[in-house]
């Protein structure tokens, strides 16, 4: 006598989606590593102008800072809007309360969370360095907004009746 076992399909496409996104995580990681030994783009061919608007300053260029700190404050606040009105207005609110969602998601939102705040930090951190600011100064003044602009989800996650603003979501961003 044979015993079926009962799988629910979204269980298994679940699985499969989760499978299929730690592979290309695997590789992106393997395809980008022999990047992270090279130099920046902008350093591997000498322009011919040296003042060109491509490569870091050796001291702080304020202008060039103020674009850096404005685009990226600007991008902050559209990016809000954004969420707001494309996710968050579609979904029932209510006060701000924490909710731990460790055991949901297969940890895959925890992915999300780490993966998004370490790109929008390095990015930061380049175009800092790029404005001319101390490597030290751009490390951390990048690395917290990269931290700021995935914590700000859980905030808004916060309102949401169906979850709430998750400690461990918090920490995926700090890591």
């Amino acid at each position: 006598m044979q015993t079926k076992i009962k799988t629910n399909k979204s269980d298994m496409s679940l699985k499969n989606l989760l499978i299929l996104t730690l592979l290309l995580i695997i590789k992106y990681q393997l395809s980008a590593q022999h990047l992270t030994h090279s130099t920046p783009f902008h350093h591997r061919k000498p322009f011919k102008d040296p003042k060109s608007i491509f490569l870091n300053d050796t001291t702080l260029n304020k202008t060039k800072n103020k674009a850096v700190t404005g685009i990226a404050v600007g991008g902050y606040i559209a990016a809000g809007i954004y969420l707001s009105s494309a996710w968050y207005s579609k979904e029932d609110l209510g006060a701000f309360h924490f909710f731990e969602d460790w055991h949901e998601w297969q940890q895959l939102d925890k992915a999300g969370h780490m993966y998004g705040g370490y790109h929008g930090s390095r990015f930061m951190i380049d175009l800092y360095k790029w404005s001319g600011m101390p490597k030290k100064r751009a490390i951390w003044q990048g690395g917290l907004m990269g931290f700021a602009a995935m914590s700000s989800i859980e905030v808004f996650d916060g309102f949401g009746k169906k979850w709430g603003a998750s400690l461990t979501d918090i920490g995926a961003n700090a890591l």
